[in-house]
């Protein structure tokens, strides 16, 4: 049983990553969100061609938004971080 949950999960995984993939703006400025909550996100900044840190507030914002800088990287500056 643990086996068939641990598929599952690596199946909806990969399913959201492909599905995020695709809709990435990386031109968009970063975007708390309307929400509260304090999550260390990463975002490409365009002016400085890098990929840095902002602070999610857990909903909305756009999606130029990652949970790693080596996400935000492949995505949007790929060779240069």
């Amino acid at each position: 049983m643990m086996n068939v949950i641990t598929v599952v999960g690596i199946i909806l995984s990969v399913v959201c990553t492909i599905s995020d993939a695709e809709g990435v703006d990386c031109t968009l400025p970063s975007d708390t969100g309307r929400c509260k909550a304090y999550f260390i996100r990463y975002f490409y900044n365009q002016k400085a061609g890098e990929c840095q840190k902002f602070v999610y507030g857990g909903c909305e914002g756009n999606s130029n938004n990652f949970l790693t800088k080596s996400d935000c990287c492949k995505q949007c500056s790929p060779g240069k971080c």
